[in-house]
């Protein structure tokens, strides 16, 4: 399948991240772009982790709106040696950290020498899963994991993806279709000189649906052979995958947005038409191989 990338100039960028700060206004309640005082009284939340002492950093990567305005928090934490832990927060719609999440309101994973999460969805049952990626004790080759937290931010089970090949980002994307219940995580590797994004449809226990794509993986080529580098993933009204990817070319980064369909394979009906931004063709084509 042949599917155009389209390259979004500067000006749509700062369009784009306009209409996503006014989306998060939104879903807190305020309609009109100003700080919403009734969260934590002047619309902005400090969360420190801070964990052994260290105040280095506490890095956000991405947030969800629970059903009733809650918000979670996943990102990524110094834990006072310098190496990173993944990490979740919860806060109330009023912006105080939940008493009932975790301790205290956070949940932090350290399972691996390295970690770091980079994508948050939240599951019908009201579970929470969290992806990013992690290293075992150099010179381990990175990988990818996802955590599922139940409501209360109690582990519930957990899975990690070898990429069979080198990954070529730490970024993870996720995406949840509550209608069929189906998790979705993608990542960038290079296989054999050959960079890819590939995409997995996995169940809610983490075990790979082999009714999507080839034995339930989509992986994306681009025809020049240059890297595309994940960045975020969304399902539409009709099942279908968005993926926003930065296109590493000689000419240097560009953003690059694809469709799948919910069968597993790039929808080649999705083109230039109807987005509101200047677009360049760029081919990609589908393999089916993985290793």
């Amino acid at each position: 399948a042949v599917l155009p990338c389209m390259k979004i100039p500067p000006t749509a960028v700062s369009r784009m991240l306009l209409a996503l700060s006014l989306a998060a206004t939104q879903a807190l309640g305020q309609t009109d772009g100003t700080p919403d005082t009734a969260f934590d009284f002047d619309g902005s939340r400090r969360i420190p982790f801070d964990l052994s002492g260290s105040t280095l950093f506490d890095v956000p990567a991405a947030v969800a709106v629970q059903a009733d305005g809650s918000l979670v928090v996943a990102g990524t934490v110094d834990d006072g040696t310098l190496l990173r832990d993944a990490a979740v927060a919860r806060l109330t719609p009023a912006g105080e950290l939940d008493p009932s999440f975790g301790a205290g309101g956070k949940y932090v994973a350290e399972f691996s020498y390295d970690e770091e999460s980079s994508a948050v969805a939240l599951l019908a049952d009201g579970s929470i899963v969290v992806a990013g990626s992690w290293q075992s004790v150099p010179p381990g080759s990175p990988s990818v994991w996802l955590r599922v937290l139940s409501a209360s931010g109690t582990p519930v089970t957990g899975a990690g993806i070898p990429p069979n090949g080198l990954l070529l980002d730490p970024r993870v994307g996720l995406a949840y279709d509550r209608f069929a219940g189906k998790i979705y995580v993608a990542f960038s590797r290079q296989v054999a000189g050959t960079p890819e994004i590939v995409i997995l449809r996995l169940n809610p226990v983490l075990s790979t649906d082999g009714g999507y794509g080839t034995a339930g993986r989509l992986a994306i080529q681009h025809f020049l052979g240059v890297p595309l580098y994940i960045r975020a993933l969304a399902l539409d009204d009709e099942g279908r995958l968005v993926v926003g990817a930065t296109e590493g070319g000689p000419g240097g980064l560009d953003f690059c947005v694809m469709r799948a369909t919910s069968e597993g394979a790039l929808d080649p009906t999705f083109g230039n038409g109807g987005h509101g931004f200047q677009t360049v063709p760029i081919e990609l084509v589908a393999s089916g191989d993985d290793d």
